[in-house]
């Protein structure tokens, strides 16, 4: 958990600081670092002291502190990092760490240069990491994209030059059929593990034997038996590709039986879950009324659409017709389109967010940052992952759970399989069946339909009066 989403105070962090004490747990600034990293950056925070040595002062153990720094400089154990820190030997740090091209994203600094991070942020210096870049000379934000760009542009060499050409026209071939990105790069990973594992693939000598040994190669690692189904699906892709091409004579992977998968029940929010996480959501206040409004939305058209992650990402202002009270989900999973009716609980939520919005284009996203900015599927990771722990509630709550769970509310009100796999964009009606499996309620419900119960009461009551 990130120490930002624990609920920190002055009192708590002091209370935590004597604890340590007490135990005899070192106060040291590198060892905290290591054994209470959380607490170390609630410390840090400018709205509660600003420094860790200021939080052992305030806990009323600032002169053993400095005895301790004393011993530890003495000793020559202090090196070059435990300096202070002033606004030149940060720039100074910042330069060489673009010169040698180190990703400058925050969660990596964090990672690799910590204390470069948190001198940055201080007050008294810059107040944040971008001022901290900005102040180079260097913009942070080109930065930043220049970096995103190198990361979509790179790509998977593989060792087998003439493999490389095939893997193209594959993928070229992939795209035409209106294959999704995340499918491809999902298949490309897969023949990664594979190329790596052969020391180099050449698919016209791939035998038998050797899928056979990147099965057991895989178990070995202990993946999940779905994973090693989903590897030899990529490589039966990729050899039916090659065959109806004409580039092998014989199709190896046909002599492999796929591995059968153990089904598990889908993970879906109960009756009364869902009721305490809604009712939390309409109970939040805050300073910040868009995302409050917005986070709502959010969790809304899920529960109420059955939307997506990556239809959420995609969701533009114009494609919501409020008077209608529909919306057009253009370009969802395998590139198709869909009309879907909203509620007027949803539609007053829509509303109220674009009140707040003020100004949203119709070339714009529905949902944004404070910025105005299109939200991420990993920026939507994270607010769900915030109201998870913020609700209280045991099971983990996120979009896909939401997504389950608004399936298996209209299995159980009646709503049938037909209309339930239209309304989630399923292709085929064999992965709505899944919620079938997965829903008790609506089994037991189905079982009562069984004709020889009404016999066994009907026989029962004439043996009562009898």
């Amino acid at each position: 958990m990130r120490p930002w989403n624990k609920k920190w105070s002055k009192k708590k962090i002091i209370e935590d600081v004597t604890k340590l004490v007490k135990t005899g747990v070192s106060i040291k600034y590198s060892d905290i670092v290591k054994s209470h990293p959380s607490l170390f950056v609630a410390a840090y925070r400018p709205e509660y002291f600003g420094s860790w040595s200021r939080a052992v002062q305030k806990a009323g153990f600032g002169k053993k502190y400095k005895k301790i720094l004393k011993k530890a400089y003495f000793r020559g154990k202090v090196s070059a990092e435990y300096k202070r820190w002033n606004k030149e030997v940060i720039k100074e740090r910042i330069k060489e760490l673009i010169e040698k091209g180190v990703s400058l994203q925050p969660v990596n600094i964090l990672r690799g240069y910590p204390r470069l991070y948190y001198a940055a942020f201080r007050k008294r210096h810059f107040g944040s990491w971008r001022n901290a870049v900005n102040s180079t000379g260097y913009n942070y934000d080109a930065l930043i994209r220049k970096l995103l760009k190198k990361r979509r542009k790179s790509k998977y060499v593989f060792l087998n030059k003439s493999t490389q050409k095939m893997i193209d026209d594959w993928q070229k071939a992939l795209r035409e059929k209106n294959i999704s990105k995340e499918v491809c790069i999902g298949y490309l990973r897969s023949l990664k593990r594979f190329d790596i594992f052969l020391g180099g693939l050449d698919v016209k000598d791939i035998s038998v034997n050797e899928i056979k040994e990147f099965m057991r190669f895989l178990r070995k690692k202990g993946l999940r038996e779905k994973t090693v189904r989903g590897e030899l699906i990529t490589l039966k892709n990729l050899f039916g590709h090659c065959y109806r091409n004409n580039v092998i004579s014989r199709n190896p992977i046909l002599e492999v039986s796929l591995p059968r998968v153990d089904y598990s029940v889908l993970p879906v929010l109960s009756m009364n879950e869902l009721e305490s996480f809604m009712g939390y959501l309409n109970s939040r206040k805050g300073r910040n009324n868009f995302t409050l409004i917005r986070d709502r939305i959010l969790v809304e058209l899920i529960i109420y659409c059955g939307l997506r992650r990556s239809e959420l990402v995609k969701l533009m202002c114009a494609d919501i017709q409020l008077d209608e009270k529909t919306i057009l989900l253009r370009q969802g999973k395998h590139k198709k389109d869909r009309m879907i009716p909203i509620n007027e609980v949803l539609a007053a939520t829509i509303r109220s967010y674009l009140y707040q919005r003020r100004e949203c284009s119709k070339k714009e996203f529905l949902l944004t940052s404070y910025k105005n900015r299109g939200l991420s599927k990993g920026q939507i990771s994270m607010i769900f992952k915030s109201l998870s722990i913020s609700s209280g509630l045991k099971i983990k709550v996120g979009a896909h759970i939401l997504r389950h769970t608004f399936a298996s509310l209209l299995l159980t009100s009646g709503v049938d399989i037909a209309t339930i796999g239209k309304l989630m964009g399923h292709s085929t009606i064999s992965t709505t069946y899944n919620y079938v499996h997965a829903s008790p309620d609506y089994l037991r419900k189905e079982i009562q339909k069984h004709p020889l119960i009404n016999i066994h009461d009907k026989t029962c009551d004439a043996s009562n009066n009898s």
